[in-house]
Formats: C-alpha cells, structure tokens, sequence
C-alpha cells in the first residue's frame, strides 16, 4: 500500500489531459511553478499542505502521495495531474482500480486478506464486518471479485467511501493574478475570485499569520452567539477543527458546504453527523438523544425514517429527511431557509464576520443568527474526536450522559 512506484498506469497522462481545459492546464502550471519553483517535483509536505491539507492524516497523506507516483524527491508534476484527474474527474472504474491497487501485491494481480486487514488497521483502525464476504472464497482475491465487493460495499472503510460516496468536484476556475496550488483548486468553493480575497484577507486580519483559527475566534467571528456551545463545538469539529485550530482551507470548504452546497451533499453531511462511527448507518436511539441533546425534542416524523427497523442506511435516510425539511433546526436550517453568501461589505478592514456580511442579505450578520431553533445546552457535556478526513459525526462531538 506504500509503494514508491505510481499505482495509476491504468490512466495515461495523455488521457488525464483530455479531462482538463487549456485553461486549467495552464493555471496549473502557473501555481505549480509559483509553489515548487523551477522545479518539476513537488516535495511530499507540499503535497500534503497545497494539495490534500490537514484534514487528511499524515498516514493516508503518505499512502495517496506514494500511490501517485511520489519518492524522495518529490511528485513530478504529469503525475500530479493525473492523480487529480482520477480523484476528481476520474470513473467509478478507474477509482476501484486505483483502491485495489492500494491493497494489492508487489505485482498488482490480487489482495491477500491479511494485509488488507493489516492496512485497513493501520488507516481506519478497524476492519469492517462486510470484507468477509470479499475473502468468502480464500485468503485472496483478484480485481474482478475485489471490484463486484467494493462497488457494492462503498461505505466499507474511509477511502472507499471517500472516492466512491462522496465523490471530489474540482473545477479550476481561479482568477486572482498570484493564486497558490490550493487557490488554484478554488473551484470546489463555488466563490468568485473576489469573494474568495475578501475572505483571505479577513482571515489574514482576524487571524494574523496563522494559518489556522482557533475554536473561539470561530464560535465568535464565523456563527456568532446565537450558536449554543454544544452546537458549536460539532460545526467546529465537522469542518476538520483540531486543538491547534482551524485551517483556512477546511473553513473555506465547510462554508461552501452549508451555504452553496447542493442538496445532495447537505443532506449526505446531516447523515454523516448522526451516522456511526463507519458512516453506514444512522442508529435510531442515537440519533434520538442527539436531537434531545440539540433541539430539545424529537420530531414525530422520526418515526417514518425508522418504520423499518432500529437502524437505516443512507439512501433511507436521504428520502426521508428531503421529505421533512423541516423536521429538526439543523435540517431547517440547513435544506429549507437556506444560507446564501454574498460577500458584499465594502468597508476598507472588514472583520471576518463583517465580510460574511451578504448572509441572509443583512449586513453583519453571523451564521448562527440565523439557527433560531436551537435550544441551549450545557458545556459540561462536550466532547470532540476529530475523525479521518476531519468529518466527525454528532456521537462523536456530542457525548451524551
């Protein structure tokens, strides 16, 4: 799963290109020379900072910068771009054959049980119960039976679930003169370039060099105070918050999440914050306590989510929250009123809240102005555990007595 050499020979770089504009190409290799300098290597904690960011852990960032084809000396840029492509843009096809390549031998031809489970422990910290049915067989498999297993098991571990549930959307469309390799990636924010230096420079002055905000300077400047602590703390913890703060990049994402993001992807966030701890499934008395917890109360439309059984899966859970918007603050909050970001404050030195300040189209308003719902809970009650790719759920940040 380490190897040096490039797992992805399945997707040429002539291929990779023919998935990318001119245009994108090109910005490409503007912020790639302005990143690595005259260079054609990225170094691996370049890689790692411009491309991935922190919300990935050092072991899976090592695994993804190895499997693009990075050594020593760093990851040359035609094999950067293919590796975007394929995570991006890449088919349902080719990602299962980049994840069987993860796991598989030396030679490429099949995946031994053993050091599946060994890596999987490794990554996740667990095997999931369903890779028996992968190794039903024997000890081993090839990349048929390895592929017909994962496609119909995506939510089996973090990187399948990752590259097959979530999917990544990448659109370069960056226009700042000067943008970083991460800039360049701006697209997935769904910001104009204007709005995106508005929201850099309001960082840089609420937040000094640092390239992180701390936890109450969120709860402050980003959600205000009509946010209760407990509430707070999961939104901190959801957008890849740690104890040392939270990185511009991941704030950039969670804000598109919750105030451009399609409806697919907030209702597959709602899940994920009520889901357990492999995100299959969302748990009923669990789910029930969070809500408790939360708004105080437990909708009676709930019951229609679990008519079936204790427990439901995503697509369950998905037809039924986009049939009951309403049926919690969160969901409310999040699928019917909607939050719109226009970042429209025209003031020489705006504070990071201020130039939030087209949200709900009232200057000066904060995201949590908005949560009116919300009921207050106590602080004594917080816990928060930062999970792979920063997405921690609501049992995870919530821990309820």
């Amino acid at each position: 799963m380490g190897a040096k050499e490039s797992r992805i020979g399945f997707l040429s770089y002539d291929e990779a290109l023919r998935r990318v504009t001119d245009i994108e190409l090109k910005r490409l290799k503007d912020a790639f020379k302005r990143t690595c300098g005259l260079s054609y290597y990225m170094t691996q904690q370049c890689f790692i900072r411009e491309v991935l960011g922190d919300g990935v852990p050092p072991k899976v960032a090592e695994v993804i910068y190895c499997s693009f084809g990075g050594i020593s000396k760093g990851l040359h840029f035609n094999n950067l771009i293919v590796g975007l492509v394929l995570l991006t843009r890449g088919r349902e096809e080719e990602k299962a054959k980049y994840i069987f390549s993860l796991f598989s031998n030396e030679s490429g031809s099949y995946v031994v049980r053993e050091e599946m489970e060994k890596m999987l422990h490794v990554v996740d910290g667990k095997v999931p119960e369903s890779l028996k049915k992968c190794f039903s067989e024997g000890e081993k498999v090839n990349y048929e039976k390895f592929r017909v297993w994962l496609l119909h098991n995506k939510d089996a571990f973090t990187f399948s679930r990752w590259l097959l549930s979530g999917g990544v959307y990448v659109t370069l469309t960056d226009d700042s003169d000067t943008p970083t390799f991460y800039q360049t990636l701006a697209g997935v924010t769904h910001f104009t370039d204007i709005e995106l230096k508005r929201l850099k420079d309001a960082f840089k002055r609420t937040c000094g060099l640092s390239y992180y905000m701390t936890q109450q300077c969120f709860i402050r400047e980003v959600l205000g105070d009509g946010v209760p602590p407990k509430v707070a703390e999961v939104i901190y913890c959801s957008f890849g918050g740690i104890s040392k703060g939270l990185h511009f990049n991941n704030l950039i994402v969670g804000l598109v999440l919750l105030t451009r993001g399609r409806e697919e992807e907030k209702a597959k966030y709602i899940f994920s914050l009520f889901s357990n701890e492999s995100g299959s499934y969302v748990v009923r008395e669990e789910m029930e306590k969070m809500l408790h917890v939360v708004d105080g109360k437990v909708p009676e439309s709930l019951k229609k989510c679990f008519s079936e059984g204790e427990k439901v899966n995503y697509e369950k859970f998905r037809v039924w929250l986009l049939h009951n918007k309403d049926a919690f603050t969160f969901s409310r909050w999040l699928l019917s009123g909607g939050v719109y970001v226009t970042l429209t404050d025209d003031s020489d030195t705006p504070t990071f809240y201020q130039t939030l300040a087209g949200v709900t189209h009232c200057k000066q308003t904060k995201l949590g102005d908005i949560m009116c719902g919300f009921q207050s809970c106590s602080r004594d009650r917080n816990r928060c555990l930062v999970k792979l790719f920063g997405k921690p759920r609501y049992s995870d940040a919530i821990h309820v007595q």
